[in-house]
């Protein structure tokens, strides 16, 4: 050492291994790892002060490394400070594989503390002891290996199929918890590699169904500084783990994150896709315009792609996302991403997703879009002329871009819009099985694109009368979109004159008498949301009216006073029923193909034959005319000289006919 150099020389008693607080570790450690299997239960009063003492010596041993790394200098007595060193060096080696299996931070720590010493030093200890750093480094790639089939064990005990999910997937919560406190660097390959632990959080979560529905599991959960501790549910516990992993990634690695969670929000799976949903809003409430931007972009691509599957799961989940994602931006934002999305291919730019975005950017109407408004007259008409597959889609694809633009101004839209109502109206009563499914469809993008404040004073009458009419056939799902419709449009209702309110009431009244309780609640909220958006004049008109029919008075009454209405018949308490509710659920999100009935096939046989019962006379009377018709017109034949030029042109085209028809 130097002269002047303040540094601490490299001493004997400083590093000897016999030092007390050394040796007193190293006891300590040895005991507590073996002291179940020798000692048992007679020393368990003496556990919280090894614990203790464990912990202040592992502190010690950190700022032993620390001293040792960066502050002692080997330049005054070389051979024994490296003897002492090699000494250390071992001594600490034995210390870290003790540790293994005990504390596996701290075994951790301390293995990175002497791999690092004996790296430093490798040429000075390998000359005093060649094989020391040797044996304790094979030593520690063994106690490495068995970490690593820690790790494979808990991915592989999650695929099994009689594995405990709650239990399983709280492990998962802790694990979560303790990468957050990790530099990224050392943990990005538990999150974004071929064993991922957010894919396990996704895929799990759904196996809680009953659990999130009941709500009586609470795990801590994250209160500000001041605040006091508070509980959150299963949902919300996984949730905040995976948002702060996630806000730990760079940007270079953010595609395999991007994809991880298309794959969950297009499981099918609900809980799944709704947690995936939020953990992508988070991004984009944390991210940049432009990235916010960009996913909405690539998300509409991919809803583009689904349009045939408009009634998956995957599909709500994906346009309900997307809608969160656009209602981060601001309004300059929005608009310059429907021009943005207005140059890209018409295929994309077609499609529902985008009209509905379009409707929520006040007096945003894309240039696109103009052009279709007058087709839609001749794509109604091409269907009812000629019902194929091709004029459906066509109309379905016209009717949605009707959301998105105002037609106010144009009369010919306005009739077109009362014409498919009544079309609705009249052909709903005959229509069953797979005919109803397609034309709720229709209903439903009709809907959408209806415009009550688009509308003449004569074309809302005559679409609120047609809407009322069909409503009595709406299946259940219709009808709840018919409910929401009512509440987004109720402030064009003031609208309405004495005829329409006479038709609004026979509306609620027919919403009001349906047996489901999901349509019965849609119906209650939008009158309520009536009462309180429009005017006294309309909504006492509609409650006398409404108030003359018993069963509905009491409904609204309960309603009003909060009553309960129904009672959980054969249920413990509330709690119990929602349980029965997610044990109902579970298995039934396949797809189920329509199958007709014996009853219907019954039915339409003997149409059949009655039909052709009444076919054959028809026939035999065609055969006899035809007979005569033949011998009369082989005397004109034979008497061709007789007969006028012009008169046998048109046997002759007769003859082509029948000719061709029998062809």
């Amino acid at each position: 050492m130097s002269d002047g150099d303040i540094s601490p020389k490299l001493s004997g008693r400083f590093l000897e291994p016999g030092n007390l607080k050394s040796r007193v570790s190293r006891l300590q450690i040895s005991f507590d790892a073996y002291r179940p299997k020798t000692y048992g239960a007679l020393l368990s009063s003496a556990m919280q002060e090894l614990k203790n003492l464990f912990s202040r010596a592992s502190a010690i041993f950190k700022l032993f490394f620390a001293t040792l790394d960066g502050v002692i200098v080997f330049d005054t007595d070389v051979e024994s400070e490296t003897e002492l060193l090699t000494k250390v060096v071992d001594a600490y080696g034995n210390i870290a594989s003790i540790a293994y299996g005990m504390d596996t931070k701290t075994h951790i720590e301390i293995s990175e503390a002497f791999a690092k010493l004996a790296v430093d030093n490798q040429n000075d200890i390998k000359c005093a002891s060649p094989s020391s750093v040797a044996t304790h480094l094979a030593q520690m790639a063994k106690d490495a290996s068995c970490l690593l089939s820690t790790i494979k064990a808990y991915f592989e005990y999650g695929r099994k199929t009689d594995v405990c999910r709650l239990n399983y997937h709280l492990l998962t919560i802790t694990v979560m918890k303790k990468l957050n406190s990790i530099p990224y660097e050392r943990h990005c390959k538990w999150y974004l590699g071929m064993n991922s632990i957010l894919d396990v959080a996704f895929t799990h979560i759904e196996h809680l169904q009953g659990e999130i529905i009941v709500g009586e599991l609470r795990l801590p959960g994250n209160h500000e500084i001041g605040e006091r501790p508070r509980l959150a549910g299963i949902y919300e516990a996984t949730l905040v783990p995976i948002c702060d992993l996630v806000s730990q990634i760079p940007s270079e690695a953010f595609h395999a994150l991007e994809l991880l969670l298309l794959k969950h929000l297009l499981s099918g799976r609900f809980w799944s896709s709704l947690l995936s949903s939020d953990v992508w809003c988070f991004i984009g409430r944390l991210s940049t315009s432009q990235l916010c931007a960009d996913h909405i972009k690539y998300l509409i691509r991919v809803a583009a792609a689904l349009t045939e599957r408009r009634n998956t799961v995957e599909v709500v989940m994906l346009d309900i996302m997307i809608g969160r994602l656009y209602e981060l931006l601001s309004e300059d934002a929005k608009s310059a991403l429907l021009d943005d999305l207005a140059d890209l291919d018409a295929s994309t730019f077609d499609t529902p997703t985008l009209h509905w975005l379009a409707a929520k950017v006040k007096g945003s109407h894309p240039k696109h879009l103009i052009y279709k408004i007058d087709d839609l007259s001749k794509a109604f008409s091409d269907l009812r002329e000629h019902p194929t597959t091709r004029n459906w889609k066509h109309l379905m694809q016209r009717l949605s871009t009707m959301q998105a633009v105002d037609y106010s101004d144009n009369r010919d839209i306005n009739d077109v819009m009362a014409k498919m109502w009544s079309f609705v109206a009249d052909a709903i009563i005959e229509c069953e099985s797979r005919q109803l499914d397609l034309l709720s469809d229709f209903v439903v993008t009709l809907l959408d694109g209806t415009h009550l404040d688009n509308l003449r004073d004569n074309v809302l009458d005559s679409v609120l009368m047609s809407i009322a009419v069909a409503c009595t056939c709406m299946p259940s799902r219709v009808k709840i979109k018919l409910c929401q419709y009512l509440r987004r449009s109720v402030e064009n209702l003031d609208r309405c004159e004495d005829s329409d309110v006479s038709t609004l009431t026979k509306l609620f009244s027919r919403l009001l008498e349906d047996e489901n309780p999901w349509v019965l609640q849609e119906t209650l909220e939008s009158f309520e949301r009536i009462g309180h958006t429009c005017s006294k004049r309309l909504v006492v008109k509609l409650a006398k009216g409404l108030a003359k029919i018993p069963t509905i008075s009491n409904i609204m009454q309960a309603y009003l006073s909060c009553t309960p209405h129904y009672v959980l018949e054969g249920f413990l308490n509330a709690c119990d029923y929602l349980g029965h509710i997610s044990e109902a659920t579970q298995g039934h999100c396949e797809h189920m193909c329509y199958e007709h009935g014996e009853s219907e096939r019954e039915e339409k046989i003997p149409r059949l034959e009655e039909n052709s019962q009444n076919i054959a006379p028809v026939l035999i009377q065609l055969d006899e005319q035809a007979e005569q018709m033949y011998k009369r017109l082989t005397e004109a034949l034979e008497g061709r000289a007789n007969v006028s030029e012009t008169v046998c042109r048109k046997l002759i085209t007769v003859l082509e006919k029948i000719l061709n028809t029998s062809n």
